[in-house]
């Protein structure tokens, strides 16, 4: 595959992981090493499980 398709690929599929949130653990992870270096970060399964429980408990309506 030619390099150039290659990188296409590469950035289209980072688009889509964006766009769906499935790079949000990579984002946390990048986040929490540059702004706390030396702390041990959530494992994928701890994040994912507090990620939902944010987002689904709680009043989540307009009204």
């Amino acid at each position: 595959m030619p390099d150039r398709l290659r990188r296409l690929l590469q950035a289209c599929g980072e688009v889509l992981q964006g766009a769906f949130g499935t790079d949000a653990y990579a984002r946390y992870r990048a986040h929490h090493a540059s702004h706390h270096p030396g702390e041990t970060p959530k494992d994928r399964a701890t994040y994912f499980r507090e990620q939902q429980r944010e987002r689904w408990e709680g009043i989540n309506r307009c009204c």
